[in-house]
């Protein structure tokens, strides 16, 4: 029963980091709603959340080492 927590887990924490890549799919959509918008700008909702999440990867480092890893991640999560 354990094992199979872990995988969900897992799966859950995956699918989470993969939701940015999503907004890739309806960018020309965003445009055509925002046409006073640079695209620049626009494109700024791809780069946004990587960049977000670099950050917070460089922090978890550490905090791992004081930190539990399950309490970390249980703690990260309703930041997503």
């Amino acid at each position: 029963m354990e094992k199979k927590q872990i995988k969900l887990a897992i799966l859950s924490i995956a699918s989470l980091l993969m939701i940015s890549m999503t907004a890739s799919a309806i960018l020309a959509d965003i445009e055509l709603h925002f046409p006073d918008l640079e695209a620049s700008v626009i494109q700024m909702v791809l780069t946004l959340p990587a960049l977000l999440g670099l950050i917070f990867a460089f922090a978890a480092g550490p905090l791992s080492m004081r930190i539990s890893k399950k309490v970390l991640s249980f703690s990260a999560l309703p930041a997503v």
